[in-house]
């Protein structure tokens, strides 16, 4: 997830949508809209054209029609000319408006926390006064962010990362365009619009019904309601219900929309007080030139290359490393497929493992022909990404069934996401400017010093949530500089009895049950390897009773149509 996504979660977090795309996306729709629409011949969809006087009706009816229309409609009582000169100038109306003012009250969703927000679209600004008292004020323009916490009394100054508020939206229009782009992912979604009563007004009612899940429905439904004055056209309110499949009710809530002229103008103004004490945990400067390196050598790792990896997992019970899963990655640039692969019955496999090393013999091509053409494994899980889609397909271990899910069109997709970069230099949160994320240090422990590496430290504080106590931990990022600045260690360690942790009576009153418990999490890279360029890659990987070997081609040829989608497995019926 990107920081854009991210902040967009932040504030819709409790309003989830149905993670299956749609196959037609966005760009699709606004350049074949009109002439998908007048196919449907059983639902001939009536022209209608709506008069805007003012600048917030302009804003209110564009919100409702652009959600109701680019969604994938399936019946609509009611449409907009997206041709007429009247929708581009009301287009262009909506793109001046500087301020947008949310309230947010949803229920059923335990991660969301309710507040007001403001969000300055020609300055960059994002401001949140939460209902629990803590309050946010993030200038994107000036890349720095204020945190009030109302428990400690605390402002907490942190440098944010290059990005934009609400998705990189500038304006009102484009944040609820780059809704609809979520929306649209909807397979099924149905629309209607009619008129009623609400708080006493005459208002529109356009109503989405979200089917969840495949088959459709088969994880609940969503509804959601955009309601807008009759008269004025203004956007009031943005209602959501969640229903299980039983049609029982799991999610309730409300998100109610203004357009005032400004907003809180810094972090007191939003209510913190001046009294507070202020901490500043902006990232120093040589951890940003750090970072900076880091990503530069994931960005040039090779790009050209088949990756298989051996997945080992030791099994204590027969006292062996088993292999337990291979994964046989291909890329050229920004073409990726990515296939993995595993055996049929697990049990069965692990008590007759010597068996079956046997038969696989030593070498990665016996292993490798064992595991894509023997008739105990095969191929699980296909992703494809042709440079526009993304293409995903399962197989069920049992039934050896194929499914597949729509595209998912992604023009922007990193490709490094998977493969030899996300081997060698994982993320793993090392990223800077993260709203609720403390500061990234540079740390020089005896491991550090004997290996030569760099160390990145990042310390969490323990918190009390309502049914549980999460402790607090560090991690820990070992960078060599000598190869490639390659994450050669990481460590993430849960400690009860942190010394960082500041409020030394945090876990006063708690019940012992609540307390998650201490843990160690260490990834290693144990062996290295270097292509005919020079460019070093992790050649293994331990991690507890788990191990990675890799083993790259830089030179490959790759089999025909390797990055076609036709030649994807198919859907059983």
């Amino acid at each position: 997830m990107n920081d854009d996504n991210r902040q967009f979660e932040n504030f819709v977090r409790g309003i989830k949508f149905d993670d299956i795309p749609a196959p037609n996306h966005r760009d699709r729709l606004e350049q074949d809209l009109l002439r998908a629409l007048a196919k449907q011949a059983p639902r001939q969809i009536e022209i209608w054209r709506m008069i805007m006087k003012s600048r917030i009706t302009k804003l209110a009816a564009a919100a409702v029609i652009i959600i109701a229309v680019l969604i994938g409609i399936h019946h609509f009582k009611g449409s907009v000319n997206l041709a007429t000169p009247a929708f581009a100038k009301m287009i262009q109306e909506m793109k001046k408006m500087p301020w947008m003012h949310v309230v947010t009250q949803i229920k059923g969703v335990p991660s969301h926390e309710n507040g007001e927000y403001w969000y300055s679209f020609d300055l960059g600004i994002e401001a949140i006064r939460y209902d629990s008292g803590k309050l946010r004020f993030f200038h994107y323009g000036q890349q720095i962010g204020y945190v009030y916490d109302p428990t400690a009394k605390e402002v907490t100054i942190s440098r944010l990362p290059e990005s934009r508020l609400l998705l990189g939206a500038e304006s009102p229009w484009e944040f609820l365009e780059k809704t609809v782009e979520i929306l649209t992912k909807n397979v099924g979604a149905e629309v209607t619009r009619q008129v009623g009563q609400y708080d006493g007004m005459n208002v529109e009612i356009y109503q989405v019904r979200v089917p969840r899940g495949i088959p459709k429905g088969s994880l609940g439904t969503e509804q959601y309601r955009f309601i807008a004055d009759s008269t004025s056209h203004l956007l009031l309110t943005w209602e959501l219900e969640r229903y299980d499949p039983n049609g029982n009710f799991t999610t309730i809530g409300k998100v109610r929309f203004d357009y005032p002229d400004d907003g809180p103008a810094d972090i007191y103004e939003l209510g913190a007080p001046r009294s507070a004490a202020v901490i500043d945990d902006r990232t120093k400067p040589e951890v940003e030139e750090i970072l900076k390196t880091y990503k530069a050598y994931c960005q040039n790792a090779p790009s050209r290359y088949i990756a298989v990896a051996v997945h080992y997992n030791h099994i204590e019970r027969i006292g062996a490393d088993v292999i337990d899963e291979v994964v046989r990655v291909y890329t050229d640039g920004r073409l990726q497929r990515f296939e993995k692969y595993q055996v049929f019955d697990w049990l069965e496999y692990v008590d007759n493992w010597p068996k079956y090393s046997a038969q696989m013999g030593n070498t990665l091509d016996s292993q490798l022909k064992w595991w894509t053409q023997g008739e105990y494994s095969g191929c699980i899980l296909v992703v494809l990404y042709d440079g526009e889609y993304n293409y995903t397909v399962n197989r069920d271990l049992k039934t050896k069934r194929w499914s597949s899910q729509p595209p998912e069109h992604d023009p922007e997709r990193n490709y490094r996401d998977f493969g030899v970069s996300s081997w060698g230099w994982p993320q793993y949160n090392l990223r800077i400017g993260v709203p609720g994320e403390p500061p990234i240090t540079v740390l020089e422990d005896d491991y550090s010093k004997q290996k030569k590496l760099i160390c990145l430290q990042m310390l969490w504080q323990g918190k009390v949530h309502k049914d549980w106590a999460a402790l607090p931990f560090k991690k820990l990022w070992y960078l060599n500089p000598q190869r490639d600045y390659i994450c050669q260690r990481f460590e993430e360690r849960y400690v009860r009895n942190a010394p960082w942790q500041k409020d030394k009576s945090w876990l006063e009153g708690v019940e012992p049950d609540r307390i998650s418990a201490e843990r160690t999490r260490i990834r290693e890279v144990t062996e290295f390897g270097q292509t005919d360029a020079g460019q070093w890659y992790p050649k293994r990987i331990e991690a507890g009773r788990n191990a990675l070997a890799i083993f790259l081609d830089t030179d490959p040829e790759f089999p025909e149509g390797i990055f076609d989608s036709r030649t994807l497995p198919k859907a059983d019926k």
